[in-house]
Formats: C-alpha cells, sequence, structure tokens
C-alpha cells in the first residue's frame, strides 16, 4: 500500500483501518470512526497490526503482528502486510481508510475525506507488481489520494555477493542510504521509532546503518571485543547481559572510565555521520578502537531533547554481536530470507517439525533453514507469553555442557534461545546454567516467532543439528512443545556453502550463493532435481543421477 502527500515521519502518525469481511455487523467491528457504514476489523498504528476485539465503539485492539515501512521524502509512506497476519479472514473484498495525526495526535488528514467515498478493493485484482488500482481522488489538502499494489510472490533467495567492487572505500557515508541495499537488516525492533540497523566494516572502518524515527539525539554502544572480560565496561545499560567501552554520541567518539555502574565517559575524537530523512549513516574508523578484536558488541538508541528513550535495538537483554570481515561493504551478501514477521516467504520450506496430534495447542510447527552465515528458525500457531528454542549442535547428549532435563531426554542442547537473547549451556545437565553470548535478529507476533542467528556464534558445526522448542504462560508455565517426541527435530545444515533445499511442485531445489558440493545418489529419486550456484557446482565421488531422474545443474543469479 502506498500513502502519498505532507507526512513526516518523525511528527505524523498514520491510522490504517482495515474492513476485512466486508461487514458492520456482528462482534469485533469496529464502527467509531468517520466511516460508520463500515465495521474495521483491523488496525495498523506505526508499523503494528493489531486485531479489533471490542464491543464496536470501544477502544479495545489485540496486538497481532508487524508490517513493513518505508518513507520516502516525507511525501510517501509505503506498506507491505503478510496476508497470513489477518488469519484466513480477508474476503474477497476489502475496505481501507486512514487518519493521520501530528505530533500532538491532533487529526491533520483523513481518507477518504467523505463518509460515502469508495474505499473498497478486490483482491487479486492486479497482480503484477506494476499494476496499481488507485481510488476515487478526494479533496483532502494533506493525502491527495490512497493508491493500493500487491505484490504477486515473493522471491526466495540465496546468500550471495552483490555489490561487489575493487575500491575498498567503495560505500560513503555520504547521506546515500542505497548504497546499503543489497545489505540484509541486522536488527530489527518492533516498538520504539527506530526499525532496522545493519552493520559492515573493510580494513580501516566500522560502518552503521540505522532507520527509523530518529530523533534528537542518537547513541550506538559498541563492546570491542566480546571474548575479553577484563575490559572496563559500561554495564548499567538496558543490554544488561553485555558491557559497553564505547559511547558513539551524535558525531562524537567516548572511551568508557567508570567503575561498570556510574556513567562516565570521555570523549576521544569525533566520527563521519550523515542523516537522510530516516536513516542515519554512522562510520568510526578502527584505530579509534583500542581492544578491537574479531567480534563486537553493539547496540543502538534514540533519544529526545530530554534524552528520554524513543527508540532501541535490540529489544533484548543483550546487544548484538558481529564478526569483524563477514560483511564488507565492498562485498556485500543478501540474506536468503530476511527476519520482518514477513512469513510469506517461507512458504516453500519444508516444516521440520510438526504438531499433529493437538491441533488446537499453541506451537503447531517448526521450519528451519540456513545459508552461509545464518542459521534461520520459524516457529508458527498461537504464541504464549514466552518462547524458548533449545538448539543441540554437536548431535551428542553425553558429556559436559549437555542440557537435558526437557522434554527431549535423548537429546543434550548446547544453546538456547530466549527473548531474544542466545545463551550457550554451562552446566552439569540437569542445572539451568546458562551464559548470555548476545542478542539474535528476532520479530515475533501473536502467530509467529522468526529468527536468525550468526553461525559463528554455535560454535564449530559439522553435521547435523537438533532443534526444538517450548512455549509457556506469563508463570512460565508450560503450555505447549514441538516435537513431540523423546528427540528434538533434526536439520542439516548447510555445508561447504550449500545455502537451500526445498521441494516444490515435483522438484526438488539444491542453490548456492558461491560453490555447490555434492556427492548424493540419486538412485531413488523420480523427481526433477535442479542444483543452482553462483560460481560452481562440484559433483563428487559417489553422485549418481540415474535415467529416471531429470538432473540439471547450471549457474545463475539467486533472484
Amino acid at each position: 500500500m502506498l500513502i502519498e502527500g505532507s507526512l513526516s515521519i518523525n511528527n505524523h502518525t498514520p491510522q490504517i483501518f482495515f474492513d476485512t469481511d466486508n461487514d458492520a455487523t456482528g462482534s469485533n467491528e469496529f464502527k467509531g470512526t468517520d466511516w460508520p457504514s463500515n465495521g474495521f476489523n483491523y488496525m495498523m498504528e506505526f508499523n503494528t497490526l493489531y486485531k479489533y476485539i471490542g464491543d464496536g465503539n470501544s477502544w479495545n485492539w489485540e496486538y497481532v503482528g508487524d508490517a513493513l515501512r518505508n518513507y520516502g521524502n516525507n511525501t510517501a509512506l509505503e506498506m507491505k502486510i503478510s496476508k497470513s497476519i489477518f488469519q484466513g479472514s480477508l474476503g474477497a473484498t476489502i475496505k481501507v481508510a486512514a487518519y493521520y495525526y501530528n505530533s500532538n495526535w491532533l487529526s491533520a488528514g483523513k481518507l477518504p475525506a467523505t463518509a460515502n467515498a469508495n474505499i473498497s478493493y478486490t483482491l487479486n485484482s492486479n497482480n503484477s507488481c506494476g499494476a496499481v488500482q488507485k481510488t476515487e481522488s478526494d479533496s483532502e489538502p494533506v493525502l491527495s489520494n490512497t493508491k493500493y499494489q500487491l505484490e504477486s510472490s515473493t522471491v526466495l533467495k540465496t546468500e550471495r555477493n552483490t555489490n561487489k567492487q575493487s575500491n575498498s572505500n567503495c560505500m560513503s557515508i555520504d547521506g546515500n542510504p542505497a548504497e546499503w541495499n543489497a545489505m540484509n537488516t541486522y536488527g530489527f525492533a518492533r516498538t520504539g521509532s527506530l526499525t532496522h540497523v545493519k552493520v559492515a566494516d573493510n580494513s580501516n572502518e566500522i560502518l552503521f546503518y540505522i532507520e527509523g524515527g530518529l530523533d534528537v539525539n542518537n547513541q550506538i554502544y559498541i563492546n570491542s571485543d566480546v571474548n575479553n572480560t577484563t575490559l572496563n565496561r559500561y554495564s548499567q545499560s538496558q543490554w544488561e547481559y553485555t558491557g559497553f567501552n564505547y559511547l558513539i554520541e551524535n558525531d562524537e567518539l567516548f572511551v568508557y572510565n567508570g567503575d561498570g555502574t556510574i556513567w562516565s565517559w570521555s570523549p576521544i575524537g569525533t566520527v563521519s555521520q550523515s542523516t537522510t530523512n530516516n536513516v542515519l549513516e554512522v562510520s568510526v574508523q578502527k584505530n579509534q578502537l583500542t581492544n578491537l578484536s574479531t567480534s563486537i558488541g553493539f547496540a543502538a538508541a534514540s533519544l529526545n531533547a530530554d534524552y528520554h528513550e524513543t527508540g532501541a535495538i535490540p529489544q533484548s537483554n543483550a546487544g548484538l554481536n558481529y564478526l569483524l570481515g563477514t560483511k564488507d561493504v565492498c562485498n556485500i551478501k543478501s540474506a536468503c530470507l530476511t527476519i520482518n514477521g514477513d512469513v510469506d516467504q517461507w512458504l516453500n520450506i519444508n516444516d521440520a517439525a510438526k504438531n499433529t496430534q493437538n491441533t488446537d495447542g499453541n506451537l503447531q510447527s517448526i521450519k528451519i533453514s540456513d545459508g552461509s552465515e545464518s542459521l534461520y528458525i520459524l516457529l508458527e500457531g498461537n504464541m504464549d507469553v514466552h518462547q524458548l528454542i533449545f538448539i543441540d549442535t554437536d548431535n551428542d547428549a553425553v558429556g559436559s555442557n549437555e542440557y537435558t532435563d526437557s522434554n527431549w531426554s535423548l537429546t543434550g542442547f548446547n544453546y538456547l534461545i530466549e527473548e531474544g537473547d542466545l545463551f550457550v549451556y554451562q552446566g552439569d545437565g540437569v542445572s539451568w546454567d546458562w551464559l548470555p553470548l548476545g542478542a539474535v535478529n528476532i520479530t515475533t507476533s501473536k502467530y509467529m516467532v522468526a529468527l536468525s542467528v550468526q553461525k559463528y556464534l554455535l560454535g564449530n558445526i559439522t553435521g547435523a543439528i537438533n532443534v526444538a522448542a517450548s512455549s509457556s504462560d506469563v508463570d512460565r508455565v508450560e503450555t505447549s512443545f514441538i516435537p513431540m517426541a523423546e528427540q528434538a527435530t533434526s536439520y542439516s545444515p548447510s555445508s561447504n556453502n550449500l545455502s537451500l533445499f526445498f521441494h516444490q511442485n515435483g522438484i526438488n531445489f539444491h542453490q548456492a550463493y558461491q560453490t555447490l558440493q555434492s556427492s548424493a545418489n540419486l538412485s531413488n529419486s523420480t523427481t526433477n532435481e535442479i542444483y543452482k550456484a553462483g560460481q560452481l557446482i562440484q559433483l563428487e565421488n559417489g553422485f549418481s543421477s540415474p535415467p529416471l531422474t531429470n538432473f540439471s545443474a547450471y549457474i545463475e543469479n539467486c533472484e
């Protein structure tokens, strides 16, 4: 959906109402708007979608998920909402209307301008990405019209090399955020003014990209060496599991000189920065950061003139970790999946586990995928208050640091993800003894949890891993778990850059962004086998493809 007019991400807030059943009677139909003949079932505010659960006039909305949105030059607001978030309530025709408010929550405009204007849209009537249906024009002075655009499908991509250049300074802090387009989001926030953060580095500098409703003051906290516990660090931030020894505030760089609890920072220099609309770019020279290791921690916050926080990333108890050299700005790799709340991109990935015994339970399915850098996990179902995701990376239940006191007694877990934080097990197998490692990239709704975790944080993965999940209520009483077996779900991560495997319409797809190596015996296959890679396909000793298999292998772009 596209809204055009005089817009500002900092000063205005849209409220967009959706009537998904084309009905104004019955329960859960909000009628307290300027369009009284319509009953609205869903409402989007900022980038958050809510479902109406009131009596028709009360303001009673329940959070169900997030949408993608992007402001362009304060004249356009683009939005994309996964149809699955509407929980199957979409009829053939929907109705849409919008208010726009200023920073004091006073109405600055509405569409349509009259109560009886046509606000209907027929789904699937414009399937091509170039087709646009425009509603009737209104004489509203603030917002001139509303347009709708639906994408026909989401392309599933593998991790790959893009935007490769020979110049080591191919990205500049120059107010041109388009340079970052090929880079996947590193951190995502569901609430608050900040929405996305990206990070990259080259031989001389570390670069940060922060997107959202930037306030007057913007801060980036840095832990220059996540493996060194002796550094003097500030430990009293909202990211309590991470200590920071450097702080970037606006264009100044500070080093911490306190006792860990007091706010005491000394200025040591300046950094390059540029702000364009809702994007902040920052570059800090590596030689400005002493004790710089191969892995850093970082977090970002935005504050108003009174230094009250208005946005933060990540929204967890630990900062994000970044392995230097993995995202050279001249050798950017896109992610095969983007952790942004859009579950449609997972459609071609098979369920790793499915709860078939209790279809009314909370957790219904797990999907797992991976690329050369990240492991991706999607939980679907009715999420309770707390979700735990357990990972066994050594496929072993004996020895030290193997947590076995779970529903899956035959599996020893080495890692845990809880509320967006990653932990490694340090106990005797039964004790609840987990050491925090950092934040993961995660987004949640009432019906799903999607996350990605950098593979290097999970140690040396040499073979199959095992994954399981549980859901619990506000009192930490377990209400659901998956899989319903003594053994966690097994998954074989890509080796040698094998990025994705999925099955669609009788075809098995194997994809890699650079090199794909295979020694598979396809003697029992009666389907089409397609191997794709960005640079090289290497069929090793033992590989066989008999006449019954329609086998093809070729080099191509992943998109």
